[in-house]
C-alpha cells in the first residue's frame, strides 16, 4: 500500500504562525542546525525534545522535525537511523522577534479627569406633567383617618 505524498504548505520559511504553540522550539532548533551543522536525530532530541512523556515524546518530536521539512526549513538526507536533518539551501535563518517592544511610558503630567460635585446647590425636581382639570382637587380636602 502506497502512502499519499502531501505537498508542502505555502508558508515562508521561518515566520510561524502568531498561534504556533511549538515556535519558540522551531527557531531554536533551526537556529542550532545553523551554527552546528547537520544532526542526527538522537542529538536533536537530547537537546530539545520534552521528556515530560516518554512513551510518545520521540514520536511528537519526529513530528515537529517532519513540519519543519513541510516549511522548507529543513532537509532530511539518509533513512531511518541514518537520517540526518540539515539547513535548506532556500531557507531564511534570521530570526523575527515575536513580542513587539512595549510603548514608551509617558513621562509628562497628566490631566486628572474632570470632577463633578452633586451636593452643592440646590435640588429642584423636575416640572410635574399637565394633568386634567380637576385631578389634585382631593389635595384640599383635609385628612380624617380611619378609625381603628
Amino acid at each position: 500500500m502506497k502512502r499519499a505524498v502531501r505537498s508542502p504548505k505555502l508558508v515562508a520559511p521561518n515566520e510561524h504562525a502568531p498561534n504556533t504553540r511549538n515556535g519558540a522550539q522551531y527557531d531554536a532548533i533551526v537556529a542550532h542546525i545553523n551554527q552546528s551543522g547537520p544532526c542526527g536525530f538522537r542529538k536533536l532530541f537530547a537537546l530539545f525534545a520534552d521528556k515530560s512523556n516518554p512513551s510518545t515524546a520521540a514520536k511528537i518530536f519526529r513530528n515537529r522535525l517532519h513540519k519543519l521539512v513541510e516549511k522548507g526549513q529543513l532537509v532530511t538526507t539518509g533513512q531511518r537511523l541514518l537520517r540526518v536533518w540539515a539547513i535548506a539551501p532556500d531557507a531564511v535563518t534570521v530570526t523575527v522577534s515575536r513580542k513587539p517592544a512595549p510603548p514608551a511610558l509617558y513621562v509628562g503630567q497628566l490631566v486628572p479627569p474632570r470632577q463633578y460635585d452633586v451636593m452643592q446647590g440646590i435640588y429642584l425636581p423636575p416640572a410635574a406633567p399637565n394633568l386634567r382639570p380637576g385631578a389634585l382637587d382631593f389635595a384640599h380636602v383635609p385628612s380624617r383617618g380611619v378609625a381603628c
